[in-house]
């Protein structure tokens, strides 16, 4: 029986898989469907770089702190986990931006730099591993985990859903 959910491991059969160890091994380990993600609402405060786009179509940043935002989480929300020295992150910063862009009334796109010491609790809230690492909310409530570099064609495709 597994231990979290009451399921039989298909390994634990008379005619075994040479490979079931595997299998048994790695069922502690592994959810019964659950795909709950950390909600914004408790997360740890931890500064947060703002990107915005005006009229004009210029990208503007401020400085935020991410308790001051929780109220605003209307819409579709971004978090990009990424490192200045990371070469994926600055690849991926303006496919970010032209999404932003394309979706400039719709989209809240915080940055958080994953190098401060200030960002180590969310950092762990959200299990960030690796970067890059963004984070998808949309009204507050989260959606979507994306890993590592992405066109924009790519995050415009799989934020449609959201977006829409």
């Amino acid at each position: 029986m597994h231990r979290r959910c009451g399921r039989k491991s298909q390994a634990a059969g008379r005619h075994r898989h040479p490979f079931s160890w595997i299998v048994v091994f790695l069922l502690p380990f592994v959810g019964c469907g659950d795909t709950a993600l950390p909600d914004l609402q408790h997360a740890p405060d931890a500064p947060a770089e703002r990107v915005s786009v005006d009229s004009t179509g210029n990208l503007h940043s401020e400085s935020v702190r991410l308790k001051d935002l929780r109220g605003e989480a209307r819409g579709l929300l971004i978090l990009s986990f990424y490192g200045p020295h990371c070469p994926v992150c600055r690849q991926l910063e303006p496919e970010l931006n032209e999404v932003l862009r394309q979706h400039p009334d719709s989209m809240i796109l915080l940055r958080i730099n994953a190098e401060l010491s200030s960002t180590e609790e969310l950092l762990r809230y959200f299990g960030v591993r690796r970067l890059p690492h963004l984070r998808v909310f949309m009204n507050g409530r989260p959606t979507d985990v994306l890993h590592g570099y992405r066109t924009a064609a790519q995050l415009s495709e799989r934020l449609h859903s959201s977006l829409d």
